[in-house]
């Protein structure tokens, strides 16, 4: 194959974290590697950043060349200096200008073949809309959430953004979205959108997964959490609340450690003081990618908590969870979470309800089969085969060239 050049236009990029970004390190590099030049145009983090990750500039290929640009004025001033942030900033909007001054100029020198726009945040479809205006290209627009129907945003939010969503769209070449269910509610939401056009293409977990090792064993019962938490959305409240149930079991008590592993607001480490549990708890606030897998791999149970919005999503970590091998014990907050749907189907763990009293039964149940040495047989095996990030780069290859031919 004669060698092809994509643009790729993701507001955050290593060494950025979040799950686009990490979504996009995994292809490029597999990209890469099968005889794509890959440029991306994004915007340039402060150290400062909750998702700043150094170690993750030490995974991109030597021949992939990040364009960095300035973010805007209001990203500066919040990141003078370290702090948690809740996901992305609501003004993320304001990279658009030098997203696209940068992009115009990309697109006027270089002769690329097609530009990827990768979001959330939303911000990215709209410098790659105006690209695709300026150049002419095939655009692929890759959606990790929808703007136009998304339950966590409000109703006006919602309706600005359907409006301007279905206007953009009507000027793409194509459309990847991670979950078929979501691909389902694009095609009803914009009639439109041609469905040969539409593709989906999930998550993944990358080779190094399988080379990490498990964090040494403190010979405890560990339940570990690999995240954020949202206000409103996933909090700890309830299960914090289900271990101090737990306090009559001495056994337990004794025998049990739990890690949080992620960006955590300092109301839900008061709430475990308050508690008196905070001694079962590390914290241990934003780790490598490594570190984290690690933590995943030497648990005894891994911690899944679910959305409360009705709506489908597959959180990024789904299949990392799964991967790692350990049984997982699963709230579920919404009938339509797609990530819940898979560990049962799969039958990788527990699925309970956000109640404190199921969820200390649940534990209650774990740490006995655990003690019995009966925990991994009771549970099925996740086939990771199928989730490497080689598969879906080869889906990405395969849904690029189908609709290059068509121009």
């Amino acid at each position: 194959m004669t060698q092809k050049r994509i643009l790729l236009c993701s507001y955050p990029f290593a060494p950025a974290g979040g799950p686009q970004s990490l979504r996009w390190l995994n292809l490029v590099k597999i990209l890469s590697e099968r005889g794509w030049q890959v440029d991306v145009l994004a915007a340039k983090p402060s150290i400062h950043d909750s998702f700043y990750d150094e170690s993750l500039l030490k995974e991109l290929p030597s021949d992939v060349t990040v364009f960095r640009t300035y973010p805007g004025i209001y990203y500066s001033l919040k990141h003078i200096k370290k702090r948690p942030v809740r996901g992305f900033s609501k003004a993320t909007v304001e990279w658009f200008p030098f997203g696209v001054q940068r992009g115009n100029k990309l697109v006027k020198s270089q002769k690329y073949d097609a530009i990827i726009s990768s979001g959330l945040p939303f911000v990215a479809h709209l410098v790659g809309y105006f690209l695709k205006r300026k150049g002419q290209l095939t655009w692929i627009a890759d959606y990790g959430d929808p703007f136009g129907f998304n339950p966590m945003t409000s109703k006006v939010k919602r309706l600005i953004g359907r409006s301007i969503e279905q206007h953009i769209l009507k000027k793409v070449d194509g459309v990847v979205v991670p979950l078929e269910e979501m691909r389902k509610q694009f095609l009803e939401f914009y009639p439109f959108l041609k469905k040969a056009l539409t593709k989906e293409i999930g998550n993944g977990i990358p080779d190094m997964f399988q080379q990490i090792k498990p964090a040494h064993s403190s010979g405890k019962f560990v339940i570990s959490y690999v995240g954020s938490f949202y206000k409103g959305d996933r909090e700890p409240t309830q299960f914090f609340e289900a271990l101090n149930m737990l306090k009559g079991n001495q056994k337990i008590m004794d025998n049990i450690e739990v890690i949080f592993a992620g960006n955590t607001e300092q109301r839900y480490i008061d709430y475990a003081h308050q508690l008196k549990i905070n001694d079962l708890i590390q914290f241990l606030g934003r780790i490598s990618y490594e570190k984290s897998v690690s933590i995943l791999k030497g648990s005894s149970v891994i911690l899944f908590i679910g959305s409360t919005w009705d709506y489908y999503h597959f959180q990024y970590k789904t299949a990392e969870y799964a991967a790692s091998g350990r049984p997982i014990m699963a709230i579920r907050q919404s009938p339509t979470d797609c990530g819940i749907d898979f560990i049962e189907k799969h039958k990788l763990g527990l699925v309970v309800s956000n109640d404190k009293e199921e969820m200390a039964r649940a534990i209650d149940r774990l740490f006995t089969l655990w003690n019995n040495n009966a925990l991994e047989s009771s549970f099925g095996r996740f086939p990771k085969e199928t989730f490497y990030w080689q598969t879906r780069a080869k889906e990405w290859e395969e849904f690029l060239l189908s609709i290059m031919s068509r121009d």
